[in-house]
């Protein structure tokens, strides 16, 4: 974190720092937790394979993949989008109130995510967080994700950010290691109240 410049603007990630996201939800009323683990492990569904949803395909042209790569998993393909409301489990407690409270103090609140086009629907409906922001890029939709330079640019363009004057917000090493690289503000998210300390050091938000 750099608490060396005034902020106009914070820029949050929304998976599992405004949206708390469980993908075994989506599962636990019929399979294991072991179960699911062996899935994930045969076919890497939540890695790169999700980051090309994240990045614009369709969920029709993954499935033909993975029926060719993984055609006796494609029941717990299916079971995902099926139940799929089941994993947004709900907000990260206390981030609406930051959100409310930067806004209050005259500070822009945005975001960038990576999600699927598809899906993120159900989060904009569940989240009053994403709800209140003014302004957020969603991955899926302009088709290119975090940490890819061009998705930080468009939110820069679309948003109309100062990266200076702005904190980046993230849960994930490489995301934030772009952002400082085009010159924002960055803070690892791990916990509520270590965001809240670096907003208050920063005399963001009042102690």
């Amino acid at each position: 974190m750099q608490p060396t410049n005034h902020l106009t603007a914070v820029l949050f990630d929304f998976g599992q720092v405004l949206v708390a996201w469980e993908p075994f939800r989506a599962y636990e009323a019929d399979y294991s937790r072991e179960e699911f683990d062996a899935f994930l492990a045969r076919t890497e569904f939540f890695g790169e394979f999700n980051t090309k949803q994240d990045a614009g395909r369709s969920f029709a042209e993954a499935r033909l993949e993975f029926a060719e790569t993984h055609p006796e998993d494609l029941a717990f393909f299916d079971r995902y989008l099926s139940h799929y409301e089941h994993t947004i489990v709900g907000p990260v407690p206390g981030t609406e109130e930051i959100v409310a409270e930067l806004q209050a103090a005259g500070i822009k609140a945005y975001g960038l995510t990576n999600w699927p086009e598809e899906l993120f629907p159900v989060a904009l409906a569940r989240i009053p967080a994403i709800q209140r922001l003014d302004g957020y890029v969603v991955s899926g939709v302009v088709k290119v994700a975090k940490p890819d330079r061009e998705v930080f640019d468009i939110a820069i363009d679309t948003l109309q950010l100062d990266p200076p004057t702005t904190l980046f917000v993230d849960d994930h090493h490489p995301n934030i290691e772009a952002a400082d690289a085009l010159g924002f503000q960055t803070h690892l998210f791990t916990t509520l109240a270590h965001l809240r300390d670096d907003l208050e050091s920063r005399r963001v938000l009042q102690q």
